[in-house]
């Protein structure tokens, strides 16, 4: 693979005034990386058909539309993402290129990956308590590799499409965690449907310990074949504040315990008008399961 080092190097070198016109930083038959009003690119040749435009934040994509690479007019597919920050636009060829490969891409498999991208690339305000999940969900997924290997990133769920977390085969896991001395957690009434577990995490400071940086760093390699949640998680980290990115848990693996949710209380047979129904859980009396024998037939 062509070192994403060099084409960004490129990126910032080249200018190009003309706005009608894409400069192309990198050309292979499966498809083109361009710069275009300042902005990346990622560019596929067209056979034809309806032109369409869509938008997502500072992400867009045109289908089968007529431009310029080069000074020369084709018919293409175009996916732009306007952003200056240089590390984002690094993840966001990496992600393309690891997205696309070797495979041959057209206009239906590009807008695909648009969809399944766009969000991703969405600006996230930080939020601790969001902090604090995504910790514990890379903590889950290093749990369960250190412990059986079996690598759960390729059983993520977690979007705002989904309720849990983890679907593995028939099973899910909605990933739960506190920085505080009692296991409680808030939860949605509807997560504690169907097979599953909940992993309830406990993390305190400790100066000793892991930082999310460090902890995601320890298990990169397991997401190389999900570079979407891959490019997910790096655009995460980068909206995460320098405090938090160097403050430290002890992430002993006795403090994270399951439960199945056959044996949590929830709400049964409530109106059909009521929805979203939330509330605190309390599992410190709770049996928890062992993961291997959750996991392992």
């Amino acid at each position: 693979m062509v070192e994403v080092s060099k084409i960004i190097e490129k990126f910032k070198n080249v200018n190009e005034t003309d706005s009608k016109n894409i400069l192309v930083l990198l050309d292979n038959s499966n498809y083109i990386i361009g710069k275009h009003n300042d902005g990346i690119c990622f560019v596929v040749r067209s056979k034809g058909g309806q032109r369409k435009k869509y938008k997502n934040g500072e992400m867009s994509i045109s289908l089968n539309s007529s431009y310029l690479l080069n000074k020369k007019q084709g018919e293409y597919s175009v996916i732009f993402y306007r952003n200056h920050d240089e590390r984002k636009i690094k993840i966001f060829v990496e992600t393309m290129m690891n997205c696309v490969k070797e495979e041959k891409v057209d206009s239906e498999s590009l807008f695909q990956i648009y969809s399944d991208i766009s969000d991703v690339f969405k600006s996230i305000p930080f939020d601790y308590k969001a902090y604090i999940g995504t910790f514990g969900e890379l903590l889950f997924i290093k749990y369960v590799f250190d412990l059986i290997k079996i690598n759960m990133v390729s059983y993520y769920e977690s979007t705002t499409k989904h309720l849990v977390d983890f679907k593995f085969n028939d099973l899910v896991f909605e990933i739960k965690t506190t920085s505080s001395n009692d296991r409680k957690h808030i939860i949605n009434n509807e997560q504690l449907r169907g097979n599953g577990f909940l992993c309830s995490i406990r993390i305190a400071e400790d100066n000793s310990g892991t930082s999310i940086l460090e902890l995601f760093q320890s298990i990169k390699p397991l997401f190389d074949k999900n570079p979407i949640r891959l490019s997910y998680i790096e655009n995460y980290l980068l909206s995460v504040p320098p405090k938090q990115l160097s403050e430290k848990f002890n992430v002993n693996y006795e403090n994270i315990r399951l439960y199945n949710f056959a044996l949590i209380p929830k709400f049964e047979n409530y109106h059909e008008s009521i929805s979203n129904i939330k509330f605190t859980i309390n599992l410190t009396s709770f049996d928890s399961f062992d993961i291997k024998k959750i996991l392992i037939k």
